[in-house]
């Protein structure tokens, strides 16, 4: 729990400086200093609409995946292999668009198999192999355009992943256990 929280205040905390809108590779025209309350408001998020909550709130968990993964390979002694490989497209699309695309589809699909494994009196199918059904299913019915975007957004975390654990280990030199107890 307090970690989940660190990662929450951190990514609060830059967002209370650099804002919604600062790209990446951006900076700040003239340094203000850093904030050091997470709860504080950032200046008209109470006027937003439904949408632009929905917005801040992809690029709030973006964002804190990305914290997450630099202070991983940081301090952490790397990522871990589920986060260097990169996610696959399904899984991606799943991630995003879960709720309001898949679930439904995915709980009646499921009631199926449970009702018919019941019926046959045999084991349920493992939910995983149905979500990942179901996922493709939907995905089939999306846009050419959509899922060029959706592959570019992947590629896109994947390259902030990977740029965050190159900067951890282009300050921390890698050594070997060796190296260490000399």
């Amino acid at each position: 729990m307090a970690v989940t929280r660190f990662y929450d205040n951190i990514t609060k905390l830059y967002l209370l400086k650099y804002g919604y809108d600062m790209l990446d590779d951006e900076d700040l025209e003239e340094d203000i200093e850093d904030p050091t309350d997470p709860n504080a408001i950032l200046p008209g998020s109470l006027e937003l609409s439904e949408e632009e909550e929905a917005c801040r709130a992809k690029i709030f968990n973006s964002l804190r995946g990305e914290n997450w993964a630099w202070y991983r390979s940081k301090f952490g002694g790397g990522l871990e292999e589920s986060q260097w490989n990169k996610m696959q497209l399904a899984h991606f699309y799943s991630k995003i668009h879960y709720e309001e695309r898949i679930k439904a589809c995915f709980e009646a699909a499921w009631e199926v198999e449970v009702q018919r494994a019941l019926h046959l009196e045999a084991p349920a199918p493992e939910k995983v192999k149905i979500w990942g059904k179901v996922t493709r299913a939907v995905m089939a019915e999306e846009s050419p355009e959509m899922l060029a975007e959706l592959k570019v957004a992947l590629d896109k975390q994947h390259a902030g992943v990977v740029r965050a654990w190159e900067m951890g280990c282009a300050e921390v030199p890698l050594t070997t256990k060796e190296e260490m107890s000399a």
